[in-house]
């Protein structure tokens, strides 16, 4: 036998790990492992432990991602230790009538989670046997020879089979759509020249050709049934959904605002998701050709990710409901009368009876619906999983099944085969953040900081501290399986992990030599603002009246605050609180200037996901000053010098950092802003809201890099 055998060259690699997916396979198919829960748990071990990725099999990770356990504490808590003994139990015993093919063993350690791999002969030499035996393995043959053909003759249970790579990018190529017959396939990728995401077209077995190169990213394509036009999101204004033929030609804008296009089986009707009269988002449909959007969805809210039904009469989409409750899969009419009630499908409530990944946000979504089948993923932490739920005529809930094969999966499409197994595509996407400092003199490049897997990118991901010299950064990394503090000097590349109790979105602020770090403690049933002496490791509460922690001053004097619209000052040593700004929104962000004689802020403007960012000065006026308008994700940061604002836009169709001068005495923005960094590319990029730090000497922003291609799996009918 051969334990965790050494492999040699990329194609040794790429055959035992399709033959590790292989033993895999057969080992979920077993009625040993019928619970999804264990399935979800051995697939992750197995694919995170070949992946080496030993963090990610951490005892907190596991409980957290597997078993939505974030307040999971070893000392206390068992839960993991019970589920993998399990399976180390349910793995000896499926050995102990291991068949010919299973030549890879699967074993999990005492001790920890990494799970080993070892192979042994598929052939071996046996010891001589008496005559008695050949005579009576001879009777055995002939029992089984009889068997088989009987067997051969019965219903065979249903297996997964082995997912094939379809395409074999670098880079990202992602959002797989096909054609009804499965010949034609479309998709978003950034192999082209720009490398932003531009929607491509082939044919199966023929070169892959451009259809999109505008000059913004082309998202989400969908391909009509008779596979003459493609409709897809698109950033190039105005931003919506567009359409262009098949065949290449200009693409024309057709919804405004619209996400996630999806064609009516018919090829009448598209639907989409996007901000409704309400300021939230909805459902919609509207012809082909073009029209008016008309909402189909009612009683909910927050509503995305709409997919039809297979008769094209219904539509199933992920939302609350109105509310406000747990969001849920729902199901609205598409033909006659479209003004009813959403119906609640309910497979929230048998998530969570099952103890599954459940439904939290408009990244856990239906994917496509066929012969009474409706596939979906739900995510723990960056983790998708894939489920298929059994559908009545009515529209109730039969059965639920994990598909273990396919853990990982995003943007799952079904191909219609009229016979044989239900074919699906979908990417598997490989997410990383870090975090990337420049310095502020001009024209100097981008250096990566960071090489930390558990960082998150966009708004409400990993923010980066600066200190005031720009020599220490702060940030929060989950590498040990719970939220820490680094400290990282950027002169001699030294870090150090803090021992600190803080939360994972815990805004850090650092003062002028990195020395001190104010941050949100979550010791205690209500949250606590520290100040903690670094060298000498002690801490300080400073208050436990700070319900949002915005801002630190430069001088180390005053904390900013937030309490609902309302913005107040905390001096640090006084009790006693200060009133700065009455607003009538939560503000989303803001700061102080470097004198602390006027405040940034970013509030929702109450028109969809529009934002808005101002300028106050601290006399008591209450007066503002607009600088700019976005949608999600922005925020202001002050220039050293205070005469000018730093932050991202999306006003030339991706999100590029801005610098907007300001008068120095009032504060009026001083002509347009200038475009100082340019993320045109689809990698190193600033999704979903870019973080910033901005210090004395440098800057510091956390950027992601995204791969991923796409792959086919068959399914049983």
């Amino acid at each position: 036998m051969k334990r965790n055998k050494a492999v040699s060259s990329q194609g040794d690699r790429q055959v035992f790990s399709q033959a590790l997916e292989a033993q895999l396979t057969r080992l979920l198919a077993s009625d040993l492992f019928k619970s999804p829960r264990h399935q979800l748990l051995l697939r992750t071990i197995v694919s995170e432990s070949l992946a080496g990725r030993a963090d990610a099999l951490k005892e907190v990770v596991l409980a957290r991602d597997i078993f939505n356990r974030p307040d999971y504490d070893p000392s206390r808590h068992t839960l993991v230790r019970v589920e993998v003994n399990a399976l180390r139990r349910k793995l000896a015993e499926y050995y102990t009538t291991a068949t010919p093919a299973d030549h890879i063993r699967i074993h999990i350690p005492r001790g920890h989670y990494v799970a080993e791999f070892s192979t042994i002969p598929e052939t071996s030499t046996a010891p001589s046997r008496p005559r008695w035996h050949y005579l009576l393995v001879l009777g055995l043959l002939i029992l089984i020879s009889v068997s088989a053909c009987w067997l051969a003759l019965r219903p065979q249970p249903s297996r997964q089979e082995i997912p094939s790579q379809i395409t074999f990018d670098t880079g990202w190529t992602a959002q797989p759509a096909v054609s009804r017959d499965g010949v034609v396939l479309v998709y978003s990728s950034d192999r082209g020249p720009r490398a932003d995401r531009d929607i491509w077209i082939q044919q199966r077995g023929q070169p892959a050709r451009q259809l999109t190169n505008g000059p913004a990213h082309d998202m989400t394509p969908d391909i009509s049934p008779d596979g003459a036009q493609i409709a897809f999101r698109s950033w190039r204004q105005p931003e919506g959904i567009w359409i262009i033929p098949a065949a290449g030609g200009e693409a024309k804008p057709l919804a405004k605002g619209g996400y996630s296009p999806r064609y009516s089986p018919d090829g009448k009707w598209l639907t989409f998701y996007a901000a409704g009269m309400d300021e939230t988002a909805h459902i919609f449909v509207i012809p082909a050709a073009g029209g008016v959007p008309e909402r189909i969805d009612y009683g909910t809210r927050e509503a995305g990710c709409p997919v039809w039904s297979p008769d094209g009469s219904e539509i199933v989409f992920e939302a609350r409901s109105i509310n406000k409750g747990e969001f849920d899969f729902w199901i609205a009419n598409a033909q006659g009368e479209r003004n009813q009630l959403s119906r609640q499908l309910g497979l929230q409530a048998m998530l969570a009876a099952e103890k599954l990944p459940r439904i939290y946000s408009n990244a856990d979504c239906a994917q496509d619906w066929i012969d009474g089948r409706l596939f979906f993923v739900t995510h723990r932490g960056q983790t998708s999983f894939l489920f298929q739920a059994s559908l009545t005529p009515a529209g109730k809930i039969s059965r639920l099944e994990a598909v273990p094969s396919a853990i990982g999966a995003e943007g799952v499409r079904a191909i219609h085969r009229p016979v044989g197994p239900i074919a699906l595509l979908f990417a598997i996407e490989r997410r990383q953040a870090n975090i990337w400092t420049t310095d502020l003199s001009a024209a100097a490049p981008l250096q990566q900081t960071t090489h930390d897997s558990s960082l998150i990118s966009g708004f409400d991901g990993t923010w980066p501290a600066l200190s005031g010299d720009g020599n220490v950064l702060a940030y929060i990394t989950e590498r040990s399986g719970s939220p820490d503090i680094c400290l990282k000097n950027l002169r001699t590349g030294a870090e150090q992990l803090l021992s600190a109790p803080t939360f994972s979105q815990s805004p850090l602020f650092l003062d002028r030599t990195g020395s001190r770090i104010v941050f949100v403690s979550r010791r205690g049933s209500h949250p606590q603002i520290l100040l903690r002496n670094i060298a000498q490791k002690t801490d300080q509460i400073i208050t436990s009246n700070c319900p949002t922690l915005h801002d630190w001053s430069r001088d180390g004097d005053l904390l900013l605050c937030a309490d609902g619209g309302s913005l107040f000052q905390f001096q640090i040593g006084k009790a006693k609180e200060k009133p700065l700004l009455a607003l009538l929104q939560a503000p989303m962000r803001a700061q102080f200037s470097p004198d602390c004689q006027w405040l940034s802020f970013v509030t929702e403007t109450g028109q969809g996901e529009a934002t808005a960012g101002f300028v106050a000065p601290l006399d008591g006026s209450n007066r503002r000053i607009a600088i700019c308008e976005g949608i999600y994700g922005l925020s202001l940061h002050w220039a050293p010098d205070g005469n000018a604002l730093y932050y991202w836009s999306l006003r030339d169709g991706f999100r590029c950092l801005y610098l907007q001068p300001l008068d120095p005495k009032t504060k009026i923005p001083l002509g347009d802003p200038v475009a100082i960094l340019h993320r045109h590319a689809s990698q190193r990029y600033p999704w979903s809201g870019g973080t910033l730090s901005v210090s004395s000497t440098r800057m510091a922003m956390t950027l992601k890099d995204e791969s991923a291609n796409i792959w086919e799996i068959d399914l049983p009918r």
